[in-house]
């Protein structure tokens, strides 16, 4: 025991010289979070593709008033840095009267800085920006819950193949909306008519748990299927009825590493509980004075014990 200690002591006493290394930052790469407590920020609202600009910590109340030639020039270099496309839909308010417009600001790790702050009126605060990729619409039918499923993309609505369309899909484009999951896929002769113009998506391979149908594999350009193959979805807050009455998410298929845990979980759970019952099948058989004992004929404690003096004796004797 006193041996383990030591080699404990020993182990944690080498490795000690490295920790300053592993947790001091190094002031020549690490920046501390005081240079950016003035620094105007990229905050996401639900989706990546959703954002607007924040003050960081305490200040997060407070407004980020841009001129508006800047406005626009910024909202275009984000959503195209986030990989989002172009800018859907920009709500802006008028900046607070006396407020400081920020300008002239480089945009790193999605901050503003070394931004110049100048007392200017006709400033805008951008409230909620949309970029291109991440507005998509149900159309076809007069629930917003429900119908063929559009996405916008370089200033055209869109539609959506059905090859390869099912309830992740589905799933993914009912949460963006927030209209909760997918009741029921359609696609090729389903429930809602065709749309027009451009398809640009196609082939898609979602999970279910992406936040936009943009986010999914698949075919972006050049789809090779006709209007009469829109995919479309009824999503679970949907009003209108079609017939569906019960949703089942997709369920999830555990991988090879958990099924290797579980079997392994069992299989001790098993070789524990055999273990107690042995130990105890042992112990109560053994005792003199069990039930077991004088189940097969044993009735007194004092013959077990001539019986197994006699079988000693003769053991010694051979």
């Amino acid at each position: 025991m006193k041996l383990l200690q030591f080699l404990c002591i020993l182990q944690l006493s080498s490795l000690s010289p490295v920790l300053p290394d592993v947790f001091t930052p190094d002031p020549l790469t690490t920046e501390t979070p005081e240079e950016f407590d003035y620094d105007p920020y990229v905050h996401h609202l639900g989706s990546t593709c959703r954002w607007t600009l924040r003050m960081p910590g305490d200040r997060s109340g407070e407004a980020v008033p841009l001129p508006p030639d800047f406005l626009d020039t910024l909202t275009k270099q984000i959503c195209q840095d986030l990989k989002c496309g172009r800018v859907h839909t920009v709500k802006k308010t008028t900046a607070p009267v006396k407020s400081k417009c920020f300008h002239d600001c480089l945009l790193r790790d999605w901050r503003l800085q070394s931004c110049l702050q100048t007392l200017a009126a006709g400033c805008l605060v951008a409230t909620e920006v949309v970029c291109g990729h991440q507005s998509v619409r149900l159309k076809g039918h007069e629930d917003q819950c429900a119908g063929r499923v559009e996405v916008w993309k370089d200033g055209n609505w869109g539609t959506v193949c059905d090859d390869r369309w099912d309830l992740r899909e589905a799933n993914v484009v009912c949460g963006q909306l927030g209209c909760g999951v997918a009741l029921r896929v359609t696609g090729q002769n389903g429930l809602f008519p065709p749309g027009s113009g451009p398809i640009h998506l196609d082939e898609l391979n979602c999970t279910g748990n992406e936040q936009n149908l943009w986010f999914c594999p698949g075919v972006q350009e050049k789809s090779d299927c006709g209007h009469k193959e829109d995919a479309g979805v009824v999503c679970s807050v949907s009003k209108a009825s079609f017939g569906v009455t019960t949703a089942a998410p997709p369920a999830a298929t555990p991988s090879l590493e958990h099924l290797c845990i579980i079997s392994l979980s069992i299989a001790v759970l098993a070789l524990a509980i055999l273990n107690l019952v042995l130990c105890c099948l042992f112990c109560h058989c053994h005792d003199p004075g069990s039930e077991a004992s004088t189940a097969v004929g044993l009735k007194n404690p004092m013959i077990v014990n001539v019986w197994s003096m006699k079988w000693k004796r003769r053991w010694t004797k051979a």
